[in-house]
């Protein structure tokens, strides 16, 4: 629940690893979650917001997919990836030193 307003349904399956008829449902999942990202459009009034649009062009500027990521969220990305990679647990100091060994990295 966000501000009062809870999100839009737009399907419901069943699935079920043991059961042959809802196994078969797993695919329709997967392809219906991609459908529905592929048209979900970005709203900016009151603050960032998600809806779905079947009629919405996946190709358009709106379009969550087609929205550009900053390459600072990927530089973090790809930091905390090498950074799980060196070992599975960190403390916190642990993690916040990383973490600005990061930052501190590009002002140079």
């Amino acid at each position: 629940r966000q501000g009062g307003v809870y999100p839009q349904v737009v399907g419901c399956f069943s699935v079920s690893c043991v059961n042959k008829v809802f196994k078969s449902n797993i695919d329709n999942l997967r392809q219906f979650i991609y459908q529905v990202a592929t048209h979900l459009k970005v709203t900016y009034k009151d603050g960032d917001k998600l809806e779905y649009k079947p009629d919405l062009d996946e190709n358009s500027h709106h379009a969550l997919l087609q929205q550009q990521i900053p390459s600072s969220f990927l530089d973090l990305q790809r930091g905390v990836r090498d950074l799980s990679e060196c070992s599975p647990v960190l403390y916190e100091e642990e993690f916040y030193q990383q973490f600005r060994k990061l930052f501190d990295d590009d002002d140079e």
